[in-house]
């Protein structure tokens, strides 16, 4: 897909591999693209010098500072393995997995080029589902986990699939999420239209979500999810008038006024998962006290 684009303009950016895997990619890709390109934090280290390799905000001050100072166009952040990708514009800020998945999600249906489908996984924005109403794409949730979204590029039932967490991946490339490929992918759309101006027709057509996953360290967290998952699902009920309920991968509750709760263990720590999304800020803090108060019940 990236060979059939040409970037129009010569951009400026950061990337950031954070010690890991990319060092010799991104910044080379983009190069090739005639990109001017500043590495940072661009030496292998496998104990990736202290610094925690998963790029959040939080770890991302660097990338920031620089861009703002000498006036890059954009940062590229990468995980250890390279797999998934966060990317910073100077005015729109960090932009999440779930941003990037509604942003590509938008510009290739509009352009007309998804044929099939799209995948999110079930803790993943709905945003994703309004826009593939709109262009009368199908749209599939699956568990969390891009092993998911991979078995339904390999039977090709899907264009593309996303998770909040920064992992794309797409049927004409690879069935599994490649954040060098998306991180090339998004310089080269930001050099032919800016990526705020597509974000801002996106929020004024669609409106804008609210979002934020929170985790709660619990040893017993997938066992007392289990045991008291009738109790949990009950107290959820009593929140909002329910639209439907999901149980494909712990416990979610879509409401009717489109915000929604999603509870699971995770699968990687031993700790809950915690999302919520909602039309604005005051609803989604509301809901989140909600759900912790409900949760922290069940914890001795």
């Amino acid at each position: 897909m990236t060979s059939k684009f040409k970037p129009s303009k010569k951009l400026k950016i950061v990337v950031d591999p954070m010690y890991g895997t990319t060092i010799k990619y991104t910044p080379e890709i983009l190069k090739k693209l005639d990109f001017e390109v500043k590495i940072i934090h661009g030496e292998y280290d496998p104990l990736f010098k202290g610094l925690i390799p998963n790029p959040e905000p939080e770890n991302l001050e660097e990338l920031k500072k620089i861009i703002h100072e000498y006036g890059f166009d954009l940062g590229i952040a990468h995980d250890g393995d390279g797999d998934r990708v966060t990317i910073y514009h100077p005015k729109l800020q960090f932009l999440t997995g779930n941003d990037i998945c509604v942003l590509l999600t938008y510009v290739f249906a509009k352009s007309r080029f998804l044929k099939k489908g799209v995948a999110r996984t079930i803790a993943t924005t709905h945003l994703i589902d309004e826009i593939c109403k709109d262009f009368n794409v199908n749209v599939f949730e699956t568990p969390v986990g891009i092993k998911y979204i991979a078995e339904l590029l390999i039977k090709n039932e899907i264009d593309l699939g996303g998770e909040e967490s920064g992992g794309i991946a797409f049927n004409w490339h690879i069935p599994e999420k490649d954040g060098i490929y998306t991180g090339t992918l998004i310089s080269i759309l930001h050099s032919n239209q800016d990526i705020e101006n597509v974000i801002n027709e996106i929020w004024s057509k669609y409106g804008k979500k609210y979002f934020k996953r929170i985790d709660i360290k619990y040893e017993k967290a997938r066992e007392v999810l289990k045991q008291y998952f009738n109790e949990i699902l009950e107290s959820l009920k009593k929140l909002k008038t329910i639209s439907r309920i999901l149980t494909i991968d712990g416990i979610k509750i879509v409401y009717n006024d489109s915000s929604w709760i999603l509870i699971r263990a995770s699968g990687t720590e031993k700790a809950f998962r915690i999302y919520v999304e909602s039309y604005n800020q005051e609803d989604l803090d509301k809901m989140i006290d909600y759900v912790k108060n409900q949760i922290t019940k069940y914890l001795s």
